[in-house]
């Protein structure tokens, strides 16, 4: 099945008994937010769901306002195809988050996966193949989902890890820390996994701990590095106004010095420099 821009033609509205509509989406339903459930109360709901042999393609806001007011019937539009290929064209003008797409593909046969992907407008991988199927059948029967979800590059990579995920993947999740962290973390998971050292669990207990822990686990020599580049930047301060920066990675040694500078204080050229070779002298890294 192509991924064809769906048409609608001349559709019959009808009343649908909520308590025999199937949300497709499930646990990775968005709630209804004050606004909408007001406006519904008020005015009724004044686009129809979009249903698919009773599943709800389109309108699970809606659909959940209509439940917290205690509505019986709900309006709906019938249409025919695929219901999580239906969802996507329906919702091609936002972004999906990875639940959403992953609670969409739980219902997606094999003939229709290339399909799937090309309606989602993301490159189809084995890696985000995983991650989906991971997400809906081992996180998103959990019911207690953490309001933080993780963006699509990330699920890819824990998806490098192979079956590995099903350990790393709830509790990365939940783990207090930002979403570029975790990002970091999903990155050293698979440097460790590749050396052969990935460990049983994360080893820490928020992200900046994680990520500590992790770089020693999988990145040693740069670990060890970055620790001597410390101890030489506080033996050998450089004066104020100069800020120092280097590359993490060592792909280009050296170090990046931004000096500001008055005609009253040239001075700190000179100590600059004295500072910079020694530090040069005790990281032969750099």
């Amino acid at each position: 099945m192509s991924c064809n821009k769906l048409e609608f033609g001349i559709m019959k509205i009808f009343e649908a008994p909520i308590n025999e509509l199937k949300p497709l989406l499930g646990a990775a339903m968005r709630p209804s937010d004050e606004l909408l459930v007001r406006s519904i109360e008020d005015n009724g709901v004044l686009q129809p769901l979009v249903v698919c042999n009773n599943i709800v393609c389109d309108g699970h806001r809606r659909l959940a306002a209509l439940k917290s007011l205690g509505k019986s019937t709900a309006s709906c539009i019938e249409v025919a195809g695929s219901p999580a290929l239906l969802f996507l064209q329906l919702n091609s003008h936002r972004e999906l988050t990875a639940f959403e797409l992953a609670a969409a593909y739980a219902s997606v046969g094999s003939q229709d996966s290339s399909a799937f992907f090309s309606c989602a407008r993301t490159p189809e991988s084995p890696q985000l193949q995983l991650a989906l199927r991971i997400i809906a059948g081992k996180i998103m029967g959990h019911g207690d989902l953490p309001e933080q979800q993780l963006p699509l590059n990330v699920w890819r990579e824990l998806g490098h890890l192979n079956e590995d995920i099903g350990r790393f993947a709830l509790p990365l999740l939940h783990l207090p820390g930002t979403v570029s962290e975790k990002r970091s973390i999903a990155t050293l998971l698979r440097q460790a996994q590749r050396k052969g050292c990935l460990p049983e669990v994360l080893p820490g207990t928020n992200a900046t701990e994680v990520l500590g822990n992790l770089q020693q686990i999988a990145q040693p020599r740069r670990s060890s590095v970055l620790e001597k580049f410390t101890r030489a930047l506080e033996q050998n301060p450089l004066p104020a106004g100069v800020s120092v920066k280097i590359d993490q990675t060592f792909s280009q040694p050296g170090m990046q010095l931004t000096i500001n500078l008055t005609r009253r204080n040239c001075e700190r050229l000179l100590q600059t420099k004295t500072a910079a070779e020694a530090i040069f002298a005790a990281v032969e890294e750099l």
